[in-house]
């Protein structure tokens, strides 16, 4: 199954635009058309975020089964905008970096399955990518932020290892069903192997 990530990065241009078609549909005016007049870029329509994460994704993923906290949502509060155009319950986030680490990531509850959201000291914003309920259950959700991957892992995975380009590879320990790794060379896949989905091979984008 091939992996569908969609990048999702806050920009001010993003909120700018929305304010533009805001202030149009309470002037009257369309939306298309104020935008053409302004030349704003159009947004996609907000898609309904989910009140809570699929049981089925919960059932595979441990981290989903424990209540969020307020230090979860903070990480994607300043990319809200971006996040809610792909329907993402930020309410629903669980952190799942170390503390120890220099970036956050933190993986959400989508209306089509879910996201990792990574942030890093350069970014004025979180980015990342999002894969719909199946690619989920398959083991299929990583993202790649600069220099920081991260993807999610079944409950019964306990170390991956990261493949690189030269050949060799590097072991991972997974913490919260993820890992999160800072990369230091070109990067094809991640590894794993799980009981329940069988030896996985992860291509790192």
């Amino acid at each position: 199954m091939r992996r569908r990530l969609h990048i999702l990065i806050a920009a001010s241009a993003a909120a700018l635009g929305a304010f533009a078609i805001s202030t149009a549909m309470s002037s009257g005016d369309s939306p298309a058309s104020s935008a053409e007049r302004s030349g704003t870029t159009m947004l996609p329509a907000v898609t309904a975020a989910p009140s809570a994460v699929a049981p089925e994704i919960a059932a595979r993923y441990a981290i989903f089964r424990r209540a969020a906290r307020s230090t979860d949502i903070a990480l994607i509060r300043s990319g809200s905008f971006a996040a809610r155009q792909q329907g993402v319950a930020v309410d629903q986030a669980r952190l799942i970096s170390e503390p120890t680490a220099s970036w956050r990531a933190s993986v959400v509850p989508s209306a089509s399955g879910a996201c990792i959201f990574v942030l890093t000291a350069d970014m004025a914003a979180p980015g990342g990518g999002c894969g719909t309920q199946a690619e989920v259950l398959a083991g299929l959700l990583t993202t790649s932020v600069g220099d920081v991957a991260a993807g999610l892992v079944p409950d019964d995975v306990e170390i991956a290892s990261v493949n690189y380009d030269d050949g060799s590879s590097q072991q991972l320990p997974i913490s919260n069903n993820a890992y999160s790794i800072k990369l230091t060379k070109p990067t094809t896949s991640v590894s794993y192997n799980s009981p329940s989905l069988g030896k996985m091979t992860v291509p790192i984008a």
